[in-house]
């Protein structure tokens, strides 16, 4: 059996930008018999485990890498407007993730905050979350899961997630590890997809006999 994993944070363009593909394929991919496990992460605790600083604080950088996010909403024809601060806090609504019980309420979600935040460039306010909530279920349901959004067990859930993806390796989000019961593939970025969908169909997505090559010369270097 296969799994994946996507970790993302809703401060990151490029999850944005994967979010429109797994939220698509997600029944289909479970239809195939698929685990999918959705994986609300901070963006800057994942980050800082590799480098000091974030795409966003190297200027050169973040200027660069957002107009190529807004290229590639223009071709995927994806409606993409920037919120009014950069960055803001994510940890409420990733929390809030982390609280709803079932998929389809966590893809309903995140369609919900990703379209509020990177398809309008509406703030990401409590009363926006509230807002969100109040739309998909109960006033009641909707405080039931904020409070436990702010519980320790929740607490609990989100170091779990991050522990998971430093096992995993994970560097950056958007990332998607695949599990096929050989192993695991790490697929960083939205522009990754194209090979996580050759990996997810058994095809080879690289040349393996060239990266055996490249690994070997990296460890002669290092020796």
């Amino acid at each position: 059996m296969k799994t994946l994993y996507f970790f993302f944070d809703f401060l990151s363009p490029y999850s944005y930008l994967a979010w429109q593909w797994l939220s698509q394929e997600h029944e289909r991919l479970q239809s195939t018999g698929m685990q999918v496990y959705l994986r609300p992460v901070p963006m800057a605790i994942i980050i800082k485990k590799f480098v000091d600083k974030g795409p966003g604080e190297i200027p050169p950088k973040r200027d660069f890498l957002f107009k190529v996010v807004l290229n590639r909403a223009q071709d995927l024809k994806i409606p993409l407007a920037c919120p009014p601060k950069i960055p803001f806090d994510t940890y409420p609504a990733l929390r809030i993730m982390a609280s709803l019980v079932d998929d389809s309420a966590r893809i309903d979600f995140g369609n919900k905050v990703f379209s509020a935040t990177w398809g309008q460039g509406l703030p990401l306010t409590d009363e926006l979350l509230a807002k969100i909530l109040n739309s998909m279920i109960s006033p009641d349901l909707a405080k039931a899961i904020q409070e436990r959004s702010q519980s320790r067990e929740t607490s609990i859930m989100m170091k779990g997630f991050i522990r998971e993806a430093q096992e995993f390796g994970v560097f950056g989000v958007p990332s998607f590890i695949l599990e096929n019961g050989q192993g695991t593939e790490l697929f960083w970025g939205h522009d990754a997809i194209g090979a996580l969908q050759s990996a997810i169909a058994g095809e080879a997505w690289y040349n393996q006999v060239e990266y055996a090559k490249f690994t070997r010369a990296l460890s002669a270097h290092q020796d």
